[in-house]
């Protein structure tokens, strides 16, 4: 994967990944491998960056569709992938139809222990004027859709992967956003008994879509 390194640029001690020409460079030279794998591959390149930047205490972590990078404690991280494998399920047979689960490669989580990297990460994605409120959680549809939030009690990170899981499902539909805002507080509900997000909804909450 040693090609991909020249695909990056470093942006407030972040990499940014290129992925206009990451996509061009598979469409042209890569064409013939495996897909999903070497999506995958792609995505696990790009979280080893990423965790370089990182403290020690970062780790990534897989399981059958998830790539997730965090520093919380081995049971933190046994619930939440346990928790977004089985969210995933019932999203997709919920709003069977609607919810779409193709494309290859894995999902990407990133839980950032510090607020200030992690607000610091996603001003990226952010117009350069403006004021924005706070956010608990994202869903970054650039490039390779990730979903990132700050350090939350694990209870309340479910809240969070299962909102903004429903929003990567659903963001092939050109729905309005409060359509699909209305849509992910509503799973948000269903799966985890409550929605505490939705007391958040006005400077507390944020959807991304670029």
């Amino acid at each position: 994967m040693e090609w991909i390194n020249k695909y990056f640029d470093e942006i407030d001690n972040f990499p940014r990944p290129k992925w206009e020409n990451i996509y061009e460079h598979v469409e042209t030279r890569l064409k013939d491998k495996e897909q999903n794998e070497l999506w995958c591959e792609i995505a696990n390149a790009w979280m080893l960056k990423l965790k370089s930047k990182l403290s020690n205490d970062y780790h990534i972590h897989e399981s059958k569709n998830y790539i997730l990078v965090s520093s919380e404690s081995d049971r933190y991280v046994e619930l939440l992938q346990r928790f977004l494998e089985s969210t995933l399920r019932k999203i997709l047979a919920t709003l069977k139809g609607i919810a779409s689960d193709e494309g290859y490669g894995k999902y990407v989580v990133i839980v950032f222990n510090d607020i200030d990297d992690y607000y610091s990460y996603i001003s990226y994605y952010y117009p350069e004027d403006g004021v924005f409120g706070l956010s608990s959680g994202v869903y970054l549809n650039n490039g390779y859709g990730h979903f990132v939030f700050p350090h939350q009690d694990v209870t309340y990170a479910e809240s969070i992967t299962a909102h903004e899981m429903t929003h990567s499902l659903l963001s092939h539909l050109p729905i309005p956003l409060w359509l699909n805002e209305g849509m992910a507080v509503t799973i948000e509900d269903m799966i985890t008994g409550s929605a505490p997000l939705s007391a958040y909804s006005g400077p507390f909450r944020s959807l991304i879509l670029v």
